[in-house]
């Protein structure tokens, strides 16, 4: 548009009066020339020629002949790229190899300049290296100077040693000539002044102190803490040397004084820290070694006894609150058990008429003897009657590993050392204010015994015994050191109070009762497994299962009797007698049906067991286990009739172990339902208690 604009006012001002005399067709001839002008050179008309007014008809004139002139033009433009299309392509490759050209330069200038930049590097990293070799070598010098000066100094320090002990055996000539060849090796030092520089002083000793005070403290002096108070003089020593130290560092103005200050001020915590950790080691020590050797041990203690008990006491039977039971008993009357094998049941059942309710019930003959009765101990009825009473001494023997008697003198130990630190004479020693703390060191000994020990008793079979009579040795020599400790004459009232193991007594006393019940459990539980466990053993393998059953008591009273005390030994062993006959009168009860051969089966099984009673004295076992005489019973139940049974209910001891439920479940079980065993369990339901005082 800015084209057409300026033609039409070129056309206007040139034209003007020309398109009223000229003919029309000259003048667009002449009007497209001059577009075509205009075009071509760029030229444009001034504003006159701008300011002309071209008419409409003129413009399709000028339009055609613009069109032609393009098309002219564009074959021109075509004929000169075809002429020119070689030397086009050409400028284009010389233009593409300008290009690289300029690349590779550019890349290679690039590279110029890091190579200057890295030489420059380079230059710097070898004056680094030269003034690092530079600073090497003065060091090396400076070294191989102090090493002859100090190789000097050394010689001239051990031959002034030398003539001091020289001097000391009077060899003076020699002495002099190894003081003179002291003096001309240090006359070779080139020393200027003995002194360092202060600033240099400063800074060594700001660097070393630190270091060297750790070193001194943590190696040197905590080495000469003592343990025991004999040592006391020698550490005494130590304290005054470290505080005359740390004075030395306070007028050199050096860093470090107040942590040997500090360490002499704490003297007494630092000495009862050592002592603590040492006893707590030795106990350790002690316990990792396990039982070690077995020594033996003796238990001592008054008791009142009646007169007709004289010197048999029994125990009670119950295994963790038996204290240690007694020993040395004296036997009792021999009455050992005598088994009755009865008759076949048949053959009774048909003396009898058993099974045939229509038929009168017909009595048996009399047997000549009454059934025996297991002999039994004197029942409480007998032993609670009124009668004379004296003191015994009940004495027996035992064995303890050797882990009691090291704890035991460490504790007296502490004990003593704090008595003497408490003494007024002993007021001077620096470590006299830890004298109360020492009373804490037993208690931390006894719980580390309670805490630590069972993993060491648990490497040796016979552990758990070996705990119980370890902690009843402790408990026992504890009581009696508390006890002479008090009464002493030659203590402070302080140190009187010192000794305060009364708390400790019963945590250590239910250490060793839980070790000794721990066993008995476990015991318990083996017997009870070899006797089929949950299963009844009547419908297991009995025989065997009797036999592992009497083997394994055996091995274990075996190895229980050659550490025990007596009565714990039997307290221990009649419980595992009474687990086996519970587990028997139990297992008894339990059956729906008891034929002939099965119940003998039961009375031989009971007959086998029976030999364990030769483990006890005669008629001890009784004692020791509950169940016992009434697994004898049982055992007489199985092979009577029910006039036997009449007899052992009305006129012997059966109603002292069985209740009435538990014989009329026995009857109901053996016999058959008849008129007979009706009579029988209609009768004693009527007399549940016979009378068998006397007998």
């Amino acid at each position: 548009m800015n084209i057409l604009n300026a033609l039409r006012k070129m056309t206007c001002a040139t034209f003007r009066n020309t398109l009223t005399t000229w003919p029309l067709r000259w003048l667009l001839i002449n009007l497209a020339r001059l577009f075509l002008i205009l075009l071509s050179n760029g030229d444009f008309p001034d504003e006159t020629v701008s300011a002309s007014v071209v008419e409409n008809e003129a413009l399709p004139a000028a339009l055609k002949a613009l069109s032609q002139a393009k098309v002219s033009l564009e074959a021109e433009v075509r004929q000169i790229s075809r002429d020119s299309a070689c030397d086009v392509d050409e400028w284009i490759q010389n233009a593409q190899a300008l290009q690289d050209d300029i690349d590779k330069s550019r890349k290679l200038a690039n590279e110029i300049v890091q190579q200057a930049e890295a030489d420059v590097a380079r230059v710097t990293d070898v004056q680094n290296h030269e003034n690092h070799v530079e600073l090497l070598v003065k060091e090396i010098e400076f070294n191989a100077h102090l090493m002859e000066y100090l190789q000097c100094i050394k010689i001239a320090n051990d031959f002034l040693d030398k003539a001091a002990e020289e001097a000391d055996r009077h060899e003076i000539h020699n002495a002099l000539q190894s003081l003179d060849v002291a003096g001309n090796k240090m006359s070779e030092i080139p020393a200027d002044r003995t002194n360092l520089p202060k600033p240099m002083v400063e800074s060594l000793s700001a660097a070393m102190m630190p270091d060297l005070s750790e070193v001194i403290i943590g190696t040197w002096l905590e080495s000469s803490v003592p343990t025991s108070l004999n040592d006391m003089v020698d550490y005494q020593k130590a304290l005054a040397q470290t505080s005359e130290f740390a004075e030395t560092l306070e007028s050199l103005k050096w860093p470090g004084a107040d942590e040997f200050h500090d360490w002499v001020a704490g003297a007494p915590k630092i000495w009862l820290t050592k002592k603590r950790e040492t006893a707590l080691d030795s106990v350790r020590n002690a316990l990792a070694l396990g039982v070690g050797q077995i020594l033996e041990a003796k238990r001592v203690e008054m008791r009142m006894v009646t007169r007709d008990d004289g010197m048999h006491v029994a125990s009670s039977g119950e295994t963790v609150k038996d204290d240690w039971g007694w020993g040395d008993e004296d036997e009792e009357e021999e009455t050992q058990p005598v088994i009755r094998h009865r008759a076949s049941f048949d053959e009774e059942r048909r003396c009898l008429g058993l099974g045939d309710d229509n038929d009168i019930a017909v009595e048996s003959p009399p047997h000549e003897h009454s059934p025996q009765t297991p002999a039994i101990p004197k029942s409480p009825t007998e032993k609670n009657n009124p009668a004379e009473k004296r003191n015994v001494t009940i004495s027996e023997k035992y064995w303890t590993s050797s882990i009691p008697s090291i704890i035991f003198s460490h504790i007296a130990t502490i004990y003593e050392d704090g008595g003497k630190l408490m003494q007024p004479d002993h007021q001077s020693i620096p470590v006299s204010p830890a004298a109360g703390g020492l009373s804490n060191i037993p208690t931390l000994i006894l719980a580390m015994f309670r805490a630590v020990s069972p993993c060491y008793y648990a490497d040796n079979p016979k552990g758990n015994m070996f705990s119980y009579n370890d902690a009843m040795w402790l408990v026992d020599r504890l009581k009696s050191f508390s006890t002479e400790w008090h009464s002493r004459k030659d203590l402070t009232p302080r140190a009187l109070n010192l000794v305060k193991v009364d708390s400790e007594i019963g945590p250590l006393e239910s250490f060793g009762k839980r070790a000794y019940k721990n066993e008995m459990d476990t015991q318990r539980t083996i017997l009870h497994d070899l006797l089929g466990g949950s299963q009844n053993f009547v419908y297991n393998d009995s025989e065997n299962a009797i036999q592992s059953v009497i083997s394994h008591i055996n091995q274990q009273s075996a190895s229980w009797k050659e550490i025990l005390p007596y009565s714990t030994w039997a307290s221990a062993i009649g419980t595992l007698v009474n687990t086996v006959a519970t587990k028997i009168i139990n297992d008894v009860f339990e059956l729906t049906d008891l034929g002939v051969d099965e119940a003998e089966r039961i009375a031989s099984l009971i007959q086998q067991v029976n030999s364990l009673d030769s483990l006890f004295k005669t008629n001890e076992i009784g004692t020791y286990a509950d169940n016992w005489l009434k697994m004898q019973f049982l055992s007489e139940v199985l092979q009577s009739n029910l006039k036997d049974i009449r007899f052992l209910w009305f006129e012997s001891h059966l109603s002292l172990y069985f209740s009435k439920e538990e014989v009329r479940e026995l009857i109901e079980l053996s016999f058959e339902n008849n008129p007979n065993s009706r009579s029988l369990i209609k009768d004693i339901k009527e007399k549940p208690l016979p009378d068998v005082v006397g007998m």
